[in-house]
């Protein structure tokens, strides 16, 4: 016998339960399938997306590493520049190390690569251009550094040049007092060390203009007083040359000899002529007519002296 509680299902309702299950596995796989496939599309859309930021990434970091390159290109003069031309020597040492290649990662797109690794590397490829955009602005500023401490230096040894060449200037200035053919020459001078001393300009090029002005001036100085001493030693000479001022030179320059009587005078050249009484003239006893003899007194005594003995007719002689 069945118990009331065992009683069977009715048969349209399994069969029903039964349909339901079958219709909605169905719905699940078909929906599985669709997100499947929207998945694929999706993804392969994101790859591409990927892909494509990836290569555009590389071709800007590529960009900015030729950037760098041409900027140090362009510093060659700069990095000609020593430290012993710069006022600030480190700057030197900055510009070398600024010159150096960014410390950068290698970065690749290619499409086996996944959307995730794809992403990475565009994210390293924008990192690396910012390390060369900032190393050319580095290199930029270092290479302005160490210019304008060349600039630097430059410009204090063109002062310090001026300023020796205007102490020099002030010297001959001083020293030329009196001494020139010229005086104009002095005056000029004296105006380009005014000149040199209220010069105030931040260019090398100015200082050194001035100081070529100043050695001109010093140079025309110079010669007015070389004229000057020509001149001077020519009048000394001519007045040497001239008895009547006094000079000298006009008379032998060596000793002459003199005879007289039984002794020699030996005449000084470098004092005046003047008439001296060596032997006064004696008076003659009165010729007597003893022959020979006072015939041959009588020819001596009417001889006058022969050559140039500086000697008086009347039988005085000079020295000197």
């Amino acid at each position: 016998m069945e118990s009331e509680g065992d009683a069977p299902e009715p048969r349209g309702l399994s069969r029903a339960l039964k349909v339901t299950a079958t219709c909605l596995a169905a719905v699940i796989a078909a929906a599985a399938i669709a997100a499947a496939v929207v998945w694929k599309v999706s993804e392969s859309k994101a790859h591409g997306r990927a892909e494509a930021d990836c290569s555009q990434a590389v071709k800007a970091m590529t960009a900015s590493s030729a950037s760098f390159r041409k900027t140090v290109s362009q510093q060659e003069d700069v990095m000609a520049v020593t430290e012993a031309q710069v006022k600030t020597a480190g700057t030197v040492k900055s510009l070398h190390e600024a010159v150096k290649d960014p410390d950068v990662a290698s970065v690749s797109c290619r499409s086996g690569m996944t959307t995730q690794e794809l992403r990475d590397s565009a994210e390293q490829a924008r990192k690396n251009e910012a390390l060369y955009l900032a190393g050319s602005k580095r290199v930029e500023s270092a290479a302005a550094a160490v210019t304008a401490s060349r600039d630097a230096k430059t410009l204090d040894e063109a002062k310090k040049a001026l300023s020796s060449r205007k102490d020099e200037a002030s010297k001959l200035l001083a020293d030329s007092d009196g001494k020139v053919a010229d005086p104009a020459t002095r005056d000029a001078l004296g105006e380009e060390i005014g000149k040199a001393g209220r010069l105030s300009s931040g260019k090398p090029a100015d200082y050194r203009k001035e100081s070529d002005a100043l050695g001109r001036a010093m140079d025309a100085v110079k010669a007015s007083m070389q004229a000057k001493a020509d001149a001077d030693k020519a009048a000394a000479e001519a007045k040497a040359d001239d008895p009547s001022q006094g000079g000298s030179r006009g008379y032998a320059t060596q000793p002459r000899r003199q005879g007289y009587g039984r002794g020699r005078v030996y005449r000084n050249p470098s004092l005046p002529p003047r008439r001296q009484n060596v032997n006064p003239p004696r008076k003659q006893a009165p010729v007597q007519n003893n022959g020979g003899d006072d015939s041959w007194r009588d020819w001596m005594n009417n001889q006058k002296p022969i050559g140039n003995h500086g000697c008086n007719p009347d039988g005085s002689c000079g020295i000197g």
